[in-house]
């Protein structure tokens, strides 16, 4: 399971159906540890995802690509609510990042920036290293 590239969230919801017990392993570690990093567990991301998709928030179809998973879109209903949020929301963030400067921000940006390019960098490195350690 990979989280580079497309969509930039993703919303997994009974993503083992259908596959072999071994398979099921592998996934739900990794739905483990990607809910771990994000503070979440499995079975909250689920739960939530179902709640979004019966208010109509959101839709769920099976990914062509991979039968395995599902794809979980935005709804015209979703993006109202999401529309009806943002002056709130804007608000919320005006408060966040109030004691900022325009410099600060910049400068934040980054670091944001150069962590992100770094933790790319690490990760295939620790790849790597672990790969020379199967040999």
């Amino acid at each position: 399971m990979s989280l580079i590239g497309k969509p930039p969230v993703i919303f997994l919801d009974e993503p083992t159906t259908g596959l072999d017990p071994q398979a099921r392993i592998e996934v739900w570690q990794s739905v483990k540890e990607l809910a771990e990093q994000l503070g979440f567990s499995s079975p909250f991301v689920t739960t939530e995802t179902t709640k979004l998709v019966r208010l109509g928030v959101i839709e769920k179809t099976t990914n062509p690509d991979d039968l395995r998973r599902v794809n979980l879109t935005l709804t015209a209903r979703g993006r109202d609510l999401l529309i009806q949020l943002s002056p709130m929301q804007r608000e919320i963030n005006d408060a966040i990042f109030e004691p900022l400067s325009r410099d600060d921000v910049a400068a934040l940006y980054r670091v944001v920036r150069d962590l992100r390019r770094s933790a790319e960098r690490a990760v295939v490195l620790s790849d790597y290293l672990l790969d020379g350690e199967k040999e």
